[in-house]
């Protein structure tokens, strides 16, 4: 009877451990779509993955920032492996002042983990749909780069309707202002 009971008692404590909820895993990404975006600069170009993400010469018409870029990114470089190198910016400011930066694209998603903007435990596990797109943003001193990403979510957001399970987030990962 001992041995009954002792394996009654490792069935009943599997079965409690397996009725708890797991802690949720990150998802992590091996390609990413990249795009960038510049406004309130003289000039500016963007080089990432071998291809000019942007070309601005020197000359042309100083445009703002385009509305609602942070929220979504218009279009990106799709399918890049992580990670090909620095992002290569060079700009002017209003100013006039020239500007230079690499910016480490690998160093700041060093852990290849989606960043999102909803609590951990609301998120799917591995529920990313698609890549994660990574923004560079060059606003006239500054450059910040987000990751914008659609994450699927564990109940309804309440949003449109009531099925409505994703979102779409744009998260701020870098800023630095010259």
């Amino acid at each position: 009877m001992t041995a009954l009971a002792a394996t009654a008692l490792l069935v009943a404590g599997c079965a409690a451990a397996d009725s708890g909820k797991r802690p949720p895993r990150p998802t992590h990404f091996r390609h990413h779509a990249f795009s960038a975006e510049c406004g309130n600069t003289r000039s500016c170009k963007v080089l990432y993955a071998n291809r000019f993400q942007v070309e601005e010469l020197e000359g042309g018409p100083v445009s703002p920032l385009r509305e609602g870029v942070i929220k979504i990114a218009r279009n990106g470089h799709i399918a890049i492996r992580n990670f090909p190198g620095p992002a290569i910016v060079s700009w002017q400011s209003l100013d006039g002042e020239r500007h230079e930066a690499e910016i480490d694209i690998g160093s700041i998603f060093r852990d290849r983990v989606v960043i999102h903007a909803e609590p951990v435990e609301d998120v799917e596990d591995d529920s990313v749909n698609g890549e994660p797109l990574i923004l560079l943003v060059v606003d006239d001193r500054t450059v910040q780069v987000y990751m914008q990403s659609m994450v699927y979510l564990r109940k309804a957001t309440g949003e449109r309707d009531e099925s409505y399970k994703a979102r779409h987030d744009s998260v701020l990962a870098y800023s630095k202002t010259y």
